[in-house]
């Protein structure tokens, strides 16, 4: 009997990446570096409404395409096809609550915020009651800010090391502060600009992955077949069970809370939509951001169900190929364009993009919060120069804290959220809730004119409490699912099958060296030496 193959071999060999490959990764660095150039020295920003509002005159395309780059982050990026490859298709049924969420933030909370022309959306809070709830509702975005940030950047890390096999503490201080530059120089016209490029970039990648992986395993029909055949393509349970990992009412009804409160009341989003000169462009804002999430969404969807149709008779995770959950469409982009130099480094400047993007609107937006929520209710009206200096160092002191975080064994919120037990799609959209008193206060207090301080306090103090309960969850779940994990199993028929060629395999690897073997797998149903490995391992 043959001796098995190392796993870490095989692992490795879908860890190269070409000069081409960096090129393409350095080019798209390069670019936001020069965008942020311009928009810092040669259109420079005359005021502070220039850098954190853009003047109020941004166009709808370049901001739709912002709001898009900024929302789909390398998490979303990620653990979208990692979802939809362990756990099916019922998530996807979440673009419910999209729509309904574009229709409430449409008729209620964009009229009011636009018409204030307020510039963080935390001033409606002292506008509707007091300073205090202001500063409560500037302090909790802060502190979910500065846990959300590491992870943006450490999830598409993981793709870097997957496809290149460089160590992830070596390209995230690099990548980080490249996008620290140019948000600090160039403003939020330079974060729009980038984004607008990151966008392109990323969705390209996403387009090449599916339409290169799509042919290799025998066109649509046969992926739409393969996840027909073993229960993928499902809807989500309509019954009332709370155990249920997705139901038509979580996926409608909650999912337009949680839309709602991560977009209306969320000072990243809110600043690109008072951003545009009038009311009726931030409502074609909204609804152009709601086609281009649908379109990313399902984009990543199929790309999860392409996964599933090309590992569904041998799991990479449990062979050890893939280490991580998150690894498995980074293992798919090697698997089907590894060959084809440059690809893989357009991939991942692609899900790099959708970090970026992510980060320089964080730090834009903390920028603003810290100017306007933290300095100018307490403190004397800063000088143009001093306005300046103050919204620059708040980009790159709060971007290093995030950097020293990954660094030091800061990412907690990473392992916890992403490691600890969940897809990142899922994990992506737990921290939201720690800030969920805000959406709820400014919910409460646009629709409800009769609320007060008292019954205010009282329920933001409920929510924490309630806050602290999830996150005993969560804790918990971390420690259970460290004890294995539950997800829908892959074909026991076709695994049998996999088996069988192996064996096959097996025998011809006796006979024939590399080079044959390369030339008569093609006629037997494997494409490549790589793939034979790849099959091997299932009998480890």
């Amino acid at each position: 009997m043959d001796d098995p193959i190392d796993v870490s071999v095989v692992r490795k060999s879908f860890q190269h990446f070409s000069v081409i490959d960096y090129s393409v990764f350095v080019l798209m660095l390069g670019v936001c570096t020069g965008i942020g150039l311009y928009f810092g020295c040669v259109k420079k920003q005359k005021s502070a409404q220039d850098y954190l509002m853009g003047g109020r005159d941004m166009g709808i395309v370049p901001v739709t395409f912002s709001l898009v780059a900024s929302f789909i982050s390398g998490i979303s990026l990620l653990g979208t096809p990692t979802e939809l490859y362990l756990y099916g298709t019922s998530y996807v049924f979440f673009l419910i609550g999209a729509c309904l969420m574009s229709v409430v933030i449409s008729f209620t909370f964009m009229p009011v915020l636009h018409d204030l022309q307020i510039t963080s959306a935390y001033e409606y809070l002292e506008l509707r009651y007091d300073k205090r709830v202001r500063l409560f509702g500037s302090i909790i975005f802060s502190f979910y800010l500065m846990a959300w940030l590491p992870i943006v950047i450490y999830v598409p890390a993981l793709a870097f090391n997957q496809v290149t096999g460089v160590n992830i503490h070596i390209v995230t201080p690099i990548v980080c502060f490249v996008c620290i530059f140019y948000t600090s120089l160039g403003g939020l016209k330079a974060v729009v600009w980038t984004d607008v490029i990151q966008t392109i970039v990323m969705t390209g990648a996403m387009i090449l992955v599916i339409i290169k992986g799509t042919i290799i395993v025998g066109g649509l029909g046969e992926v739409w077949r393969r996840n027909w055949n073993t229960g993928r393509i499902e809807m989500p349970s309509l019954h009332f069970d709370l155990t249920d990992r997705h139901t038509i009412w979580s996926v409608s009804i909650g999912s337009m809370f949680y839309w709602t409160g991560n977009i209306a009341v969320n000072q990243s989003m809110m600043q690109r939509f008072l951003s545009l000169p009038d009311l009726k462009s931030s409502k074609r804002a909204v609804w152009g951001f709601l086609g281009g999430i649908a379109l990313i969404v399902l984009i990543c969807a199929f790309s999860g169900m392409l996964a599933y149709a090309r590992y569904y008779d041998c799991d990479p995770l449990d062979s050890k190929l893939a280490l991580a959950k998150d690894q498995i469409l980074p293992l798919l982009v090697m698997d089907v364009l590894g060959e084809w130099n440059g690809l893989p480094g357009i991939f991942v400047a692609g899900v790099f993009s959708a970090a970026l993007s992510s980060l320089s609107t964080g730090l834009n937006s903390m920028s603003a919060v810290v100017l306007e929520d933290f300095w100018k209710p307490f403190f004397r009206q800063p000088s143009h120069k001093e306005t300046q200096i103050l919204m620059r160092a708040v980009v790159v002191v709060i971007g290093c804290v995030c950097v020293e975080r990954l660094e030091r064994g800061g990412v907690w919120s990473a392992y916890f959220l992403v490691g600890g037990g969940a897809s990142t799609a899922r994990a992506g959209a737990r921290l939201p809730a720690f800030r969920g008193e805000t959406p709820v206060s400014a919910q409460l207090y646009l629709h409800v004119p009769r609320e007060n301080r008292t019954g205010g306090d009282r329920g933001r103090c409920g929510l924490l409490i309630q806050n602290i309960i999830f996150l005993v969850h969560c804790i918990r779940l971390h420690r259970n699912h460290s004890r294995g994990v539950s997800h829908q199993p892959l074909a026991a028929e076709e695994k049998r099958k996999t088996l069988q060629r192996a064996a096959t395999i097996r025998a011809f690897h006796k006979k024939m060296d590399s080079k044959q073997i390369s030339d008569e797998s093609e006629q037997r149903g494997c494409r490549t030496t790589q793939e034979i490995k790849f099959v091997k391992l299932n009998l480890v």
